[in-house]
């Protein structure tokens, strides 16, 4: 006897902040490597949809709206 799966999936998922937290982390390569800063930023303001076709995902987009904190 065989059972097949068979998962239900939406065409599209949408998500934003309110279901997670994007951070965004640099590293730092070459020869001033030592006088770099490894940072994490935190992104308040983002959108991402996730398109399927069937069980498969097809297509990604990632949008993050960053606002100029340099003085």
């Amino acid at each position: 006897m065989s059972t097949e799966y068979s998962r239900c999936v939406p065409d599209a998922w949408t998500l934003d902040a309110s279901d997670g937290e994007l951070l965004v982390r640099t590293g730092v390569t070459g020869r001033a490597a030592k006088m770099g800063h490894r940072l994490t930023i935190a992104m308040k303001r983002w959108t991402a949809t996730v398109q399927w076709a069937g069980d498969e995902p097809v297509n990604a987009q990632l949008v993050s709206r960053a606002r100029n904190s340099f003085h």
